[in-house]
């Protein structure tokens, strides 16, 4: 993992929201997870997921308990 330096007012951040998300979703990404800014808008805030990706796995790890 490298840390992403940024220059904010002058001074050199490396502590910011965007570089610990890119951070965050690269990792994630590197190790599986399936990840899309474009597919965004499927995300569901209130519940705070992807509907379609839970239903995919639970689909996947308990097909007896979905198709019952």
């Amino acid at each position: 993992m490298f840390l992403k330096i940024e220059y904010v007012g002058g001074h050199v951040s490396l502590h910011t929201e965007i570089n610990f998300e890119t951070e965050i979703c690269e990792h994630l990404a590197a190790n599986g997870w399936l990840y899309s800014e474009k597919e965004a808008a499927g995300f569901v805030r209130g519940l705070c997921l992807f509907p379609e990706d839970v239903l995919a796995w639970v689909k996947a790890t308990q097909p007896e308990a979905w198709d019952a």
